[in-house]
């Protein structure tokens, strides 16, 4: 049984190997090949090659097995070979699909067990993610006083920008740009579609950057899709989703780590999986306008075992670049003025922040003012926020409004 259901596979893939060297290499080989087991179990390995997909090798079988057999044995077979080749056709056929299933059933089996662990990991890691982004706080963190970023959460106004522009214009010129400019004339594309292929294209992006100015709200827009697929309610395709800002990785600067070993220093939850290419994996990188590491895409070595130690530079540019885990999907956050640290050939799609719209801006004012707009002291049709009606105003959004990081 364990010739024919078992041993076929490593038996074949060990000659395939064997057959693909050279001939000094072979020459070399062979002289330990021929001591070693296969030559003491000889007649059972060569029934083994009775189940290659090669009618050669199945013929070499037949010819290796009647030549250790004794003359009787001999005898009995068609002196071509050729009656006795069909009979093995005959059982080869069967034989084969009966393998192929048991293989089938133990692959399932493996990748049901597969599945429930990895559950587990997930939702250790959903529980982190929802306990870390659930509550944010308002300007300079004060105990208690966090509030819940579903509560005031509004979408933004976020487009794609035309592949490979770079503004290098002054963040306060790039303001005044975006609010002259018609929202109507671009896509808005929603927070969690952010992978989503847009129309016209086949296939969903890679790498993505987001950029925006300074307080626009990236971060929370990061924050947001990472809460999202924690909860349960957007992007369940994705098996992991790994938020990291630049500022905690400029503290790993001259350390080396594995990149399982990186992932497991930020998400100990995830300790236990060691094979990341098999599941879909989005890796967040939080404001590159804040990175510290060289990143340097030119002179770094590739790097593509996720088991071996690098510094966390070569880590980060072998990720972008697709040489680690080119299965997983990069989504990086920067202000305009850094976004050519990173190379244009490594960014599949470039979007924008541009803030609020009117209908989004009004939204924003009645979540976050909830209770400043029941008592009368904010009019979210003008962004007005009064002490009373005869006062002046003492907060007000202009046209261009954006999310400074006083309301975030």
């Amino acid at each position: 049984m364990h010739t024919w259901i078992r041993g076929p596979s490593p038996i074949l893939f060990q000659l395939d190997c064997l057959k693909s060297q050279r001939m000094e290499v072979l020459d070399l080989v062979m002289l330990t090949v021929r001591r070693s087991a296969w030559e003491a179990n000889s007649e059972a390995n060569l029934q083994t090659l009775l189940c290659s997909e090669d009618q050669k090798e199945r013929m070499e079988a037949v010819e290796g097995t009647l030549a250790i057999r004794s003359p009787q044995e001999r005898s009995t077979v068609d002196p071509d070979k050729t009656t006795h080749l069909r009979y093995l056709d005959s059982i080869f056929t069967p034989l084969k699909s009966d393998m192929f299933a048991f293989m089938e059933k133990e692959l399932q089996a493996h990748l049901q067990v597969l599945g429930s662990r990895t559950g587990v990991f997930q939702r250790r890691l959903k529980s982190l993610l929802m306990e870390k982004f659930r509550r944010v706080f308002e300007g300079i963190p004060k105990a208690g006083q966090s509030t819940g970023l579903n509560d005031f959460y509004t979408e933004l106004f976020l487009t794609e920008r035309v592949s490979g522009e770079v503004n290098k214009e002054h963040e306060v010129r790039l303001i005044e740009t975006a609010s002259r400019k018609p929202a109507k004339e671009e896509t808005p594309i929603k927070c969690e579609d952010i992978f989503k292929p847009l129309p016209g294209q086949d296939q969903p992006s890679r790498t993505i950057m987001t950029t925006g100015v300074a307080g626009i709200g990236k971060t929370v827009l990061t924050h947001k899709f990472t809460l999202d697929w924690a909860e349960g309610k957007a992007n369940q395709d994705i098996d992991f989703t790994l938020p990291f800002t630049f500022r905690e990785l400029n503290l790993l600067k001259e350390k080396e780590f594995s990149l399982e070993e990186l992932l497991h220093h930020f998400f100990i939850q995830t300790k236990g999986i060691r094979r990341y290419d098999l599941f879909q994996v989005v890796f967040i990188l939080d404001g590159l306008d804040e990175c510290r590491l060289p990143l340097d895409f030119q002179n770094n070595p590739i790097w593509t075992d996720v088991t071996k130690s690098t510094s966390v530079d070569v880590l980060l540019t072998n990720l972008i670049r697709g040489n680690l885990l080119p299965s997983a999907r990069i989504w990086i956050t920067t202000r305009p003025a850094a976004a050519n640290q990173i190379p244009a050939e490594c960014v599949d799609m470039v979007t924008e922040v541009r803030g609020f719209t009117d209908p989004q801006k009004e939204e924003f004012f009645r979540k976050r003012f909830r209770r400043h707009v029941s008592i009368g002291l904010v009019s979210p049709q003008n962004g007005v926020i009064k002490a009373r009606d005869h006062d002046p105003p003492v907060y007000r959004y202009d046209d261009h409004f954006r999310m400074s990081p006083s309301c975030l």
